[in-house]
């Protein structure tokens, strides 16, 4: 299924990617197919598409698969023959133009997994997924964490992974999506461990992370309370757009005066 392609560290290739990096990625296509069902979906860094298929075969009524590379788009053309599943060479930073055209009702659900710190602008990329998404809709989305994969970097330096741009701790993921006009976020975690961590307990750290990664439970897409944090964050982040805010607010509004107003014209009578 994989022969065309060889692995190089940037992204997966089932069959050729070491289990610690192959098995997480397959988990967190898992976990992503429970908000899928039944929805027109975008994959979004799709890579050798095998995660795609999967949210296909997991219940997605039609799945977008798109990356940057032309080699892969071209790869996951050749491998998958399913009229609901296509896929398309796209920078996400044309990711709005390229909905507008292909689904102006826009996504029901979105997967962007590893993507985001290999992006110059993280926060505009952030900002055109919120606009190809219906109202309410699901962005499920992770990330390596910077505290883990790069212990002891501050965010100005480059990260220990010679592909990635910008990691993120914790924190600064939830700030990035909700400047992304995100609303209401959930956020998850493969390889938890506790929150506040020294650097020279994450560097000890990451070798046994690399271990769990291999096994079922360390793999494992989880919730995290607010003293933990993991090797890899995921959130789903709800779209939502500040003009069906309003208009909410408005009709509660009108609601209570109309309430208010039958209350003073029962009592006057």
């Amino acid at each position: 299924m994989t022969t065309e392609l060889e692995f190089t560290g940037e992204r997966v290739i089932p069959g050729k990617t070491p289990e610690f990096v192959e098995r997480p990625h397959i988990e967190r296509y898992r976990f992503a197919g429970g908000y899928c069902r039944g929805k027109t979906v975008i994959d979004i860094g799709c890579g050798a598409g095998y995660g795609s298929a999967m949210l296909l075969e997991m219940g997605a009524s039609r799945v977008f698969g798109v990356d940057v590379s032309v080699e892969t788009i071209a790869h996951c053309q050749r491998t998958y023959d399913d009229p609901r599943l296509s896929f398309h060479v796209l920078d996400v930073a044309d990711i709005h133009a390229f909905a507008e055209e292909h689904v102006p009702e826009k996504f029901g659900a979105a997967v962007c997994f590893e993507v985001i710190e290999h992006v110059p602008r993280p926060a505009a990329t952030v900002r055109q997924i919120v606009l190809t998404l219906r109202d309410g809709a699901p962005l499920v989305i992770s990330t390596p964490n910077r505290v883990l994969n790069s212990p002891g970097v501050p965010v100005w330096r480059e990260p220990n992974n010679p592909y990635h741009i910008r990691e993120f701790i914790r924190p600064e993921f939830a700030v990035l999506l909700r400047q992304g006009n995100f609303g209401r976020l959930r956020v998850f975690g493969q390889c938890r461990v506790e929150r506040f961590l020294s650097r020279r307990r994450a560097t000890r750290l990451y070798p046994q992370l690399m271990e769990r990664f291999t096994t079922a439970e360390g793999a494992a897409v989880v919730p995290l309370t607010v003293t933990e944090t993991a090797h890899t964050l995921t959130y789903v982040a709800y779209a939502w757009s500040r003009v069906s805010f309003l208009a909410r607010v408005r009709g509660k509004l009108k609601r209570i005066y109309r309430q208010i107003s039958g209350q003073e014209k029962r009592q006057q009578s």
